[in-house]
């Protein structure tokens, strides 16, 4: 996709249901790949501060803020990770710019439940070098993420009592309540591990669990909830009827089983204009 978009002068635009060629969209040209991941600088924005109180009078600081974005192939799934780490910067002048404070610096994920999984937004903060060069000769890092990179369905067909329990991966989850109208509305309540367990579990549950018919169609959320008692911790569900002639009331709950792997994305870009 990145070859054709490059030969006919398109950009690339990602949904979650598909991936679209877009003409006359410009892509920035400072872009790399590495392994299943994609890194691009989209922008470089300065602050300019000059510093009046006692003890600092005149004190200049020039602060450069990165704009990058990552997309990961669509098989995969970023739930999160860390700012920007910054391995290299020198400008065209030889000055070495260092990383700033880590205000600012955050990873800003691009989807949620009905977002695009496979991309993300970084900010790094870098404290421009006194020689004032116009351009970075070169920049590198690499940026921290976790990430899906495997997904197994688990099927589940609730039986009506309450409280039935089923695993997933190491977990066991619990259904606590599971309404299947005829109009095709249904209603999903689960009881999930606690949230001391993984900081990324109250997002991550309601992003594994979808809702099928007998033919396999996915019935479109349309509302999530949660709700923690003591120890306890509960997610629910809100579907409405999937679209198509064929389709039927719901009736099996899909949780997903995920890996999660560690994994540090590498970027280096050359010769880079300075505003």
């Amino acid at each position: 996709m990145d070859r054709i978009a490059e030969r006919t002068n398109r950009s690339i635009v990602t949904t979650r249901e598909n991936i679209r060629l877009v003409p006359g969209t410009a892509r920035s040209p400072f872009t790399v790949r590495d392994g299943a991941f994609r890194v691009t600088l989209e922008n470089i924005h300065e602050d300019r501060n000059i510093y009046f109180s006692q003890g600092t009078p005149g004190r200049h600081d020039h602060k450069l803020t990165l704009h990058l974005s990552v997309l990961a192939e669509p098989r995969f799934a970023i739930l999160g990770g860390g700012p920007a780490q910054f391995a290299e910067v020198v400008d065209d002048r030889g000055g070495k710019l260092r990383e700033a404070p880590d205000e600012g610096r955050t990873l800003y994920f691009g989807w949620d439940i009905t977002g695009t999984e496979y991309e993300a937004s970084v900010h790094g903060l870098l404290r421009r070098s006194p020689k004032q060069g116009t351009r970075l000769a070169t920049v590198s890092g690499v940026i921290p993420l976790r990430a899906v990179v495997e997904r197994r369905r688990v099927e589940v067909v609730p039986t009506g009592a309450k409280g039935q329990k089923f695993r997933v991966g190491d977990d066991v989850l619990a259904i606590q309540q599971a309404k299947f109208s005829l109009t095709g509305d249904t209603t999903i309540n689960l009881q999930v591990p606690p949230l001391e367990i993984r900081e990324t579990d109250w997002r991550s549950w309601h992003q594994r669990v979808t809702i099928e018919d007998i033919w396999g169609n996915r019935l479109p959320r349309t509302g999530s909830g949660s709700e923690r008692s003591g120890d306890d911790c509960y997610i629910s569900g809100w579907f409405g009827r999937p679209s198509g002639w064929f389709n039927a009331p719901a009736r099996r709950v899909i949780v997903e089983d995920w890996i999660v792997l560690e994994h540090k994305v590498r970027f280096t870009f050359k010769d880079v204009p300075l505003p």
